[in-house]
């Protein structure tokens, strides 16, 4: 994509730590020339293992200690630029879920790098070949994502591994974790000497530990799937660790990921929760949430295609053209829905209105036809208009 246009659409052929390579099948007319896509977007319409739910795929790179150098404040790792590491990336040093220290790269040769010590965490453990190396990620644009919990310490505080230098800063909010499951919430409120986070204790399911991660929440003008949690309830109300700083707005629609299907409807709202009030799925009785049910922005969790049946309206000409009685409240532009269960028969949203969705039939799900469809689509419907209006 070069802003909302598309220059080309293909499928990933390749894929390592830090780099894939693409095949396109589809590339916008004149020519090859359009398409020149170096440090443009891609933009990733299905793949199997889905994708984040923050709107990135983290690849953390991982290594080990291969010796420790005179001095004890330098260390060889046995990764390098054929791993995708450079210099200047921050890596903790840790040993099982025990983060011991961390560090910024230098030298960083082919097969092997020099990892510089900043802060030594955890002085009870000495440095051994073996310990765990492993990246503190950044996006894209050099914005820290993820570190882990070092040292749990009094007053609802926590030190983190990192620091200002390489992206830390005070009053980031952060999400913590333990396996995929969420733990709680925190903000920074220390860099330097050691970076610190307090959590928030409303907020929080289980206790904090050592070598929990530690996500950042993405700001609130950036695009990206938002991500909470319900807790507080009662029927029909509850709580939602979502708020005005995660771009939330009164009367935006939310969804639960869990046992109970519902659609939220953001009320009383402050910086980093919300009230709302909730419908089931389906019309039924209004039930009372279960504490710490997943809430998002976004219907769909993941990068896989929306699977969801539909009731299928009057059939229209051309054949591979249907409509359907759902609308922009029920599906976007460009969603995968299944039209008939029994026969699998599959489609395409490629035109939206309040009420009816048009759905092109689909033989299977191939991103380039999907994007050729939309556009051919688009493109019909345009000229229809043009032709009405003469």
């Amino acid at each position: 994509m070069h802003g909302n246009q598309l220059l080309a659409a293909g499928k990933v052929i390749y894929l390592e730590p830090g780099k894939a390579g693409v095949s396109f099948d589809y590339v916008e007319p004149p020519n090859m020339e359009a398409a020149k896509l170096l440090g443009r977007q891609l933009t990733i319409v299905s793949r199997e293992a889905g994708k984040s739910l923050r709107g990135h795929s983290e690849i953390r790179r991982l290594s080990y200690v291969d010796s420790i150098l005179p001095g004890r404040d330098r260390v060889w790792i046995a990764s390098g630029s054929a791993d995708g590491w450079l210099p200047g990336d921050a890596a903790l040093v840790r040993r099982g879920k025990t983060v011991i220290t961390w560090g910024i790269l230098s030298q960083v040769r082919d097969e092997v790098a020099i990892l510089h010590l900043r802060t030594r965490i955890n002085r009870s453990l000495a440095l051994q070949p073996g310990d765990c190396v492993e990246q503190i990620s950044v996006d894209d644009g050099g914005q820290v994502l993820s570190t882990r919990i070092a040292r749990v310490e009094e007053n609802n505080r926590v030190v983190l591994a990192g620091s200002r230098t390489n992206g830390w800063l005070v009053g980031q909010r952060l999400d913590i974790s333990r396996d995929g499951e969420y733990v709680g919430f925190a903000r920074i409120i220390a860099e330097e000497p050691l970076l610190i986070a307090e959590t928030v204790s409303a907020f929080q399911r289980l206790a904090p530990a050592v070598g929990d991660e530690v996500s950042v929440r993405p700001p609130a003008y950036k695009r990206c799937v938002r991500v909470g949690w319900v807790f507080r309830a009662e029927r029909g109300y509850c709580l939602l660790t979502l708020g005005s700083h995660d771009g939330v707005i009164q009367g935006q629609n939310l969804y639960s990921h869990g046992n109970v299907h519902a659609t939220f409807s953001a009320g009383s709202l402050y910086a980093d929760h919300c009230g709302a009030e909730f419908t089931l799925d389906g019309g039924g009785e209004s039930a009372e949430m279960p504490l710490w049910t997943m809430v998002s922005t976004e219907r769909q969790m993941s990068g896989s295609p929306l699977l969801k049946p539909l009731p299928v309206a009057h059939p229209k000409y051309p054949s591979w053209l249907h409509t359907v009685s759902a609308g922009k409240r029920t599906l976007n532009l460009g969603d995968v829905v299944l039209l008939d269960l029994d026969k699998q028969l599959v489609g395409l949203v490629v035109s939206l209105d309040e009420a009816i969705a048009k759905v092109a039939v689909l033989d299977r799900f191939d991103p380039a036809t999907h994007l050729k469809l939309l556009k051919q689509h688009a493109g019909h419907e345009s000229h229809s208009n043009d032709r009405n209006n003469q």
